[in-house]
C-alpha cells in the first residue's frame, strides 16, 4: 500500500506570491515527507509516499495558501517527476 504520490503546486497568480512564499511552502511539503523539486520555481513538482500524506498537505495547503493549486500528476508526468 506504500504507492507514492506525485503532484504539481503553482499559484494561481504569480503576482500575488509574497516574498518568500515559495520557501515557506517548500518546508511545509518536506514536513509532509515529500521529496521536493524546486527547479522550475515557483512550480513545485512534489513526490509523497503516500496518499495521507498528500492529503494533509493538500489541508494545509487549502488553509494557509489559498493562491496555491494542487493537481495530481498523470501516469506520463510522473516518469518527468523521477
Amino acid at each position: 500500500m506504500n504507492e507514492r504520490e506525485f503532484y504539481t503546486v503553482y499559484p494561481k497568480h504569480r503576482s500575488k506570491l509574497q516574498e518568500g512564499e515559495v520557501e515557506r511552502l517548500i518546508v511545509v511539503a518536506q514536513n509532509n515527507l515529500a521529496d521536493v523539486d524546486d527547479s522550475r520555481a515557483p512550480v513545485l513538482r512534489l513526490v509523497f509516499p503516500d496518499n495521507f500524506q498528500a492529503r494533509d498537505f493538500r489541508e494545509k495547503l487549502k488553509n494557509y495558501y489559498p493562491n496555491w493549486v494542487m493537481r495530481k500528476l498523470k501516469k506520463g508526468e510522473e516518469k518527468e517527476a523521477n
